[in-house]
């Protein structure tokens, strides 16, 4: 199996969708490809990581290139898994960000510490990080009326 592992390249944006339903990141069924294409105009730096022209993984950054750093959306298809697609991924992310990115904040708390350790980062303790999850309550509304529809 050769993995293509691309930084900021094409995006099957189709394939994408499906990658997100697949790891269960867009049950609201929002990430379409409009949508999706839109997303990574805003992005900083993405990986896309492909088995001949199947996209298998992605990651991305968003950041400002100044003090924001934020990995989000580090993500491999189920089939794929323990191949080592996800440290290719990540460290494609990694490699291309700025020498003043020393701090990154992570969304996805599925990465193990060790894997941070062999990327060259340790985790902070929990006590030091502080952040909040905020959610317009009309976003709520609607995903109750799908669950009881």
């Amino acid at each position: 199996m050769d993995i293509k592992v691309l930084l900021n390249g094409p995006v099957p944006y189709d394939q994408l969708s499906e990658l997100y339903t697949l790891v269960g990141w867009n049950r609201d069924g929002s990430r379409t490809s409009t949508a999706l294409q839109k997303m990574l105009e805003k992005t900083s730096h993405y990986v896309t990581a492909f088995d001949g022209t199947s996209l298998v993984g992605f990651g991305r950054v968003i950041s400002d290139e100044i003090f924001l750093f934020q990995l989000s959306d580090v993500m491999v298809r189920p089939e794929y898994r323990k191949q080592g697609i996800g440290m290719q991924v990540l460290r494609t992310l990694l490699d291309a960000l700025p020498a003043n990115a020393g701090t990154i904040r992570m969304i996805d708390g599925f990465i193990s510490a060790s894997i941070w350790e062999k990327l060259g980062y340790h985790t902070v303790p929990a006590e030091k990080v502080m952040y909040a999850l905020l959610e317009k309550d009309e976003l709520k509304d609607k995903q109750k009326d799908k669950k009881s529809s």
